[in-house]
């Protein structure tokens, strides 16, 4: 009995350990407990109705949550790391990661961070989709890039907007107009300058972003400083109101009440919904009419079908807004589970990722080849059970968005080809794939081979359920030991699969090392040469944000709001026609210079 009721006890807390909403709840609670706790009677007595409202709506928001949160963690959650003494715990050897992001291990875990927040609130920010490959890119390159630029300047507008609500002055009363001028010219050359402004206001804010800004010639520093900032910037967005009132509506789209396109109302007649239409994807409301002389009749859906705004349409993004899986939402993603030794597989930007919280190390798989791999060290009957169950229900899905990678790298690939005299080399991923491909598929046959001389006559025909390598397996065009289709083997056949590995298994047993090395060598520097989505083809470079340069992505609210300021400005300053600033570039050279043009 005492046994196990240390294991409950250890499961009980592995759960909140595990989860960070159990932490963060738990944290909260704390700290609302020791308020009330360190209370006076008198400022009991002189506690405002609405802090009472508040502490009961946190109380009932804190309920809900811990429900939702407790029912999604399994009662008989099986966890060895925890219930077992580690010497009874089999090693379990990962396989060979990819090494297509070109990221450090070190920097990945955060750069996922920074990512999915713009991802999952890009439309709150106001930051239209990219690909994580992209922007990696943008975070590695030393020189300046759009993608970086306006991931900044959307972060500081937010900013300054929620501190214009909660009626925040920067500067006396003679110097505003001066501080104001400023944030009406921000752009991609001087949004440093006005972010360590900012961060200068408010002794709060930690000194370690602000002496990046001061020490470094920012944004010209090292990956990491680039990471400590906009970790920052994504913090401090957590704690505006805009991102409290999106987690009090659960997500749920509040569309406008006036048209994007002629910003007249659409609400408070009788027949308003019957002469307006609403965006399926953002909080835009158009009138039909509107809809017919901006976009045609044709962009008019059919009855009970969802439309799509014009900014939206261009906010499809393959590889970004098409790989959500079934029932995730933008508020909460859960990990996949975890193996005997506690680390975290999580699926994000169409990768498997693999956290080893213990060494904080990542392991990441970016193709179906490499997941076979690793799932064939995985043991699906006791230590990674529900690890592999979770992993059967999302593979196809998982399946699709790696597919997707594979095609975004080959579609940049022929992009690159059309611009390019020489012959341009094969993608990174499709060589790791032909060298995988090719042992998976002897495995394949001589299994195969196998069950057939197991075959008898009097044998009664059973349908078993398929496991989770059979299922892999058939993904990837392999049935009876034949291959089927070759997108997956690097466009490489079966028979040239088989003879490639054949190679490789003669130069081995053989001991012939030279010819081994020689391969292996062959096969890295194929490797390291190949092409890369997002670093082959700087596509942040030719990042456009739909927020900044088209007038529909905004509210008719926000256009008026800007008009108004701007015009109040240009009665102090000419910030129009004639005198409206241009940064002067030297025979049409780009703004987005590199370090060595800057210093």
């Amino acid at each position: 009995m005492g046994e196990e009721r240390e294991i409950l006890g250890k499961r009980v807390m592995m759960n909140w350990i595990n989860r960070k909403d159990g932490i963060v709840l738990l944290s909260q609670l704390l700290n609302l407990m020791m308020k009330v706790l360190l209370h006076t009677p008198a400022d009991v007595n002189g506690i405002s109705e609405d802090n009472i409202s508040t502490a009961s709506d946190f109380d009932s928001a804190t309920q809900d949550v811990t429900e939702a949160t407790c029912s999604q963690i399994p009662p008989d959650m099986f966890c060895p790391w925890l219930e077992l003494p580690p010497e009874r715990i089999p090693a379990l050897e990962l396989p060979g990661a990819s090494m297509d992001l070109l990221i450090d291990s070190d920097h990945i875990l955060h750069t996922l961070e920074v990512y999915e927040v713009i991802h999952n609130f890009g439309s709150t920010i106001q930051l239209s989709p990219f690909l994580f490959e992209d922007f990696c890119c943008a975070l590695r390159n030393q020189s300046q890039s759009k993608l970086l630029g306006e991931i900044h300047i959307a972060f500081l507008r937010l900013f300054f907007s929620e501190e214009e609500q909660e009626k925040t002055t920067f500067s006396v009363f003679d110097t505003n107009l001066s501080f104001n001028v400023v944030l009406q010219l921000l752009d991609h050359m001087n949004y440093a300058e006005v972010l360590r402004l900012y961060l200068e206001s408010d002794p709060n804010f930690p000194a370690e972003v602000l002496q990046i800004l001061e020490e470094g010639n920012y944004p010209f520093v090292a990956l990491d400083k680039r990471l400590v900032v906009l970790k920052w910037m994504c913090d401090r967005f957590f704690e505006t109101t805009i991102f409290k009132q999106l987690v009090r509506d659960e997500g749920k789209i509040k569309h406008d009440q006036h048209c994007r396109y002629c910003a007249k109302s659409c609400i408070g007649s009788h027949e308003s919904h019957q002469t307006s239409i609403e965006c399926s994807g953002c909080d835009a409301i158009y009138h039909f009419n509107c809809t017919e002389s901006s976009f045609g009749p044709s962009s008019l859906p059919e009855l009970n079908e969802k439309w799509l705004c014009s900014v939206c349409i261009k906010h499809q993004l393959t590889g970004s807004t098409d790989c959500i899986l079934p029932g995730q939402t933008t508020l909460r993603k859960l990990p996949l589970g975890y193996d005997r030794k506690g680390r975290i597989y999580w699926f994000l930007v169409r990768r498997i990722f693999i956290h080893d919280p213990f060494i904080n190390e990542i392991y990441y798989y970016s193709t179906l080849p490499q997941l076979f791999d690793l799932c064939d060290v995985l043991d699906p009957n006791y230590y990674e059970k529900r690890l592999c169950q979770t992993l059967c229900e999302c593979l196809p899905h998982i399946a699709v968005q790696m597919h997707i990678t594979l095609e975004l790298t080959e579609e940049r690939r022929r992009l690159l080809q059309t611009k390019s005299p020489k012959p341009v080399v094969d993608a990174y991923l499709q060589v790791d794939n032909s060298h995988r491909m090719a042992k998976i598929l002897t495995e394949a046959q001589i299994e195969a081979d196998n069950k057939s001389e197991q075959i008898t006559d009097n044998n009664v025909d059973s349908v078993e359920k398929p496991s989770i390598m059979q299922i892999i397996r058939n993904l990837l065009c392999i049935r009876h030991g034949r291959l089927e289709a070759c997108y997956w083997s690097g466009k490489l056949n079966e028979d040239q699969l088989i003879f490639n590995h054949k190679v490789w298994n003669d130069s081995l047993q053989s001991n012939n090392y030279g010819s081994f090395y020689s391969l292996s060598s062959d096969l890295e520097l194929r490797m390291r040469r190949g092409i890369r989505l997002g670093f082959s083809d700087a596509g942040h470079r030719n990042y456009v944000n739909q927020f900044s340069v088209n007038d529909l992505a905004r509210s008719p609210y926000l256009r008026a709001k800007e008009r108004d300021k701007k015009r109040y400005l240009n009665s102090r300053f000419c910030l129009t026609d004639d005198g409206e600033f241009n940064w002067p570039n030297h025979r049409g050279a780009s703004p987005f210079w590199n370090r060595s043009r800057c210093s």
